[in-house]
């Protein structure tokens, strides 16, 4: 394990993808090391190496909800919604619930693309969600991207409106 993380701080992403798989087939339970490699070929641009890692993960070791949302998150921000949404449907039938993090990636993902009514339809299934609650990022997140479209210039008050109401209920 120590030389996996030595590789990687001396920034030989290669060569910690290839201790990994070494280790693997060694027997070697991956854990939470990968999280970071996986954050660090999304980081580098490498989106199939941090792929890569997850696989590895998921077939040796236990992958929690933070080495899917890193996964989710790599994925959104390299422009690949479909990859995205994939791990998540993935993440799902592991039996993982998302979690706030999780709604978060999807909901500035969408925001910053523009597409405020499928980032809204993501917040309206948080709110529909059991063991998840929005927090006020969450809120401001979307009312931040309501004001940039010009959403209550256009009398869209009901959507602030209801945000608003969300922040206050949930304390």
């Amino acid at each position: 394990m120590k030389m996996l993380n030595r590789s990687w701080k001396a920034g030989k992403c290669n060569g910690s993808l290839y201790f990994l798989e070494c280790m693997v087939t060694k027997g070697y339970q991956p854990d939470v090391m990968c999280t970071k490699l996986i954050k660090g070929f999304f980081n580098s641009r490498n989106t199939e190496k941090a792929a890569r890692v997850m696989e590895i993960l998921e077939k040796h070791g236990k992958p929690d909800v933070f080495a899917y949302n890193a996964v989710i998150s790599g994925f959104c921000k390299a422009n690949r919604i479909e990859s995205a949404n994939k791990v998540l449907d993935r993440m799902k039938r592991k039996g993982f619930s998302q979690d706030v993090v999780t709604f978060n990636i999807m909901i500035v993902t969408f925001c910053s693309q523009g597409k405020i009514d499928l980032a809204s339809k993501v917040f309206e299934e948080l709110l529909r969600d059991n063991n998840c609650k929005p927090t006020l990022i969450t809120c401001m997140i979307l009312m931040e991207a309501h004001i940039l479209e010009g959403g209550i210039d256009e009398g869209k008050w009901y959507e602030g409106e209801k945000l608003v109401n969300v922040m206050f209920s949930r304390g």
